[in-house]
């Protein structure tokens, strides 16, 4: 009887009752890839957005899955620097790590040697990625620079504000009142959010206006967050999760997002000498590989050394995957959410 993995499939748009759990026969590296036998792989808003069919680009059907980590188990023809037994962290490009077994292009898998989780690695390849990229290759910000941080207890929000204090910066978080002590521990501001006005308690403690926005919330929140800036700051927008309610997409929700969404343009920009730059980890991946090989071949360094710690909010086994993202579309997660063998 061949071998066999096990994989989680949508065939189909709909809610989290849509992954199915399935096997298949056993992936073979071909020329110039690997194979890994996944031990975590994390869940990510960008899940949502496959399961609910907002990513045209997504085959079907797919295996959901940003970013995994685990062993290799088989290295195909060409393939230098790797070896089976190696321990690695990878993101796969928008779908596949979901799986018990993932074959990828073995420039994308990133040994390591540091004695951490598969849990806490994982978390580098979206997330901290995702962060340590928009501070240092979309913005640059120096030491001492303030900078508004939405979401900022969230996988992507905490990340930020852990490498944000090692840059030096002065940090307001946006966070729900349970999450705000985790948000300060960090190093950041916290402002709760639905007691607080998050627009006029920053004009208050920051007269001067913030060198930066990182916001994965929506337009709406863009709108609003946009004055904020000071001569020569920086939007970065990176996501919608405002648009949808319970993890579900909602057609009126995303409608009203954009409609919302700042109306500005080149005038406006060059007048208040201002930017919108949004970040996307496929692109930029893609785009610079050299660039993502060396971002978290320093985020896996500064997680050895102990001077990031990524917060692991919960931990699924595969099998139990539809809990999982129904536990993200609540929105009450502090950190990462991770799926393991």
């Amino acid at each position: 009887m061949p071998a066999e993995t096990s994989e989680v499939v949508v065939a189909k748009r709909g809610g989290p009752r849509a992954l199915r759990l399935t096997s298949r026969p056993l992936p073979t590296a071909g020329d110039g890839e690997v194979r890994i036998d996944v031990r975590a792989s994390g869940v990510a808003f960008g899940d949502l957005l496959l399961r609910e069919g907002l990513v045209k680009a997504a085959p079907k059907p797919f295996v959901p899955g940003y970013d995994v980590a685990g062993v290799v188990g088989a290295v195909g023809a060409g393939v230098e620097g790797l070896a089976v037994g190696d321990r690695v962290v990878a993101a796969t490009g928008g779908w596949g790590g979901y799986a018990a077994h993932v074959v990828l292009p073995a420039w994308k898998a990133v040994r390591y040697s540091v004695d951490v989780t598969p849990e806490a690695a994982t978390s580098l390849a979206l997330n901290y990625l995702t962060a340590y990229q928009m501070l240092r290759r979309t913005t640059n910000l120096a030491p001492g620079s303030t900078v508004l941080i939405h979401s900022a207890a969230g996988g992507v929000g905490s990340a930020l504000v852990q490498l944000g204090a090692l840059r030096g910066l002065r940090m307001f978080g946006t966070a729900s009142a349970g999450k705000a002590a985790q948000v300060e521990a960090m190093g950041a501001t916290a402002i709760d959010y639905r007691s607080d006005d998050f627009v006029a308690r920053v004009r208050r403690e920051a007269s001067g206006g913030v060198d930066a926005v990182f916001d994965g919330l929506g337009p709406h929140s863009w709108k609003r967050s946009y004055p904020l800036l000071r001569a020569n700051g920086i939007l970065v927008p990176y996501g919608i999760t405002s648009a949808f309610p319970g993890g579900r997409r909602s057609l009126p929700r995303l409608a009203g997002a954009f409609l919302r969404a700042p109306r500005t343009g080149y005038f406006d920009y060059f007048a208040k000498g201002v930017g919108v730059v949004g970040y996307s980890s496929g692109p930029m991946i893609s785009e610079h590989p050299d660039w993502y090989r060396e971002d978290l071949t320093a985020l896996l360094d500064l997680l050895g050394a102990g001077r990031i710690e990524p917060l692991i909010h919960r931990v699924y086994p595969l099998g139990r995957v539809a809990e999982a993202h129904e536990e993200l579309g609540r929105g009450r997660a502090a950190g990462k959410i991770v799926l393991t063998r």
